[in-house]
């Protein structure tokens, strides 16, 4: 199974080589909005047991599934997180001038770290068993 969190390390890789190229920081954008929401999905219908769509309707869905959950600040926080995200790609995927894109690039990884940390199932520390 693929590890969706390859495209925010991606992203990682691509603002802090090319800061000032901006088809690569737009691109980093986009790849680490992508890979916080294939994490989110991913968690959606795993821990939480909410069937997503394979539509273009899948991006709300994960959204309104983590920001409606009533037993867990992380997942609330973490739907909020991806909302600015989502906002923050579509941004840069479709609006011809960016002001401030570095510092987009860098909120961007910034939001997709925090909603991979928040919906990360609480492991035991090892011997704590």
């Amino acid at each position: 199974m693929y590890d969706w969190s390859g495209f925010i390390e991606l992203a990682e890789q691509l603002v802090k080589e090319h800061p000032s190229d901006e088809t690569m920081l737009r691109t980093a954008v986009s790849r680490a909005y992508y890979g916080g929401f294939n994490l989110a999905r991913r968690y959606v219908e795993g821990p939480l047991g909410t069937p997503i769509s394979k539509t273009g309707n899948a991006h709300g869905e994960v959204i309104r599934a983590l920001t409606g959950s009533q037993s867990s600040v992380n997942e609330r926080s973490a739907g909020n997180v991806l909302r600015q995200l989502r906002d923050d790609r579509r941004k840069v995927d479709y609006d011809d001038r960016v002001a401030e894109l570095y510092r987009t690039a860098n909120y961007a990884l910034r939001n997709a770290r925090l909603v991979r940390d928040r919906l990360v199932p609480v492991r035991p520390a090892p011997g704590s068993t």
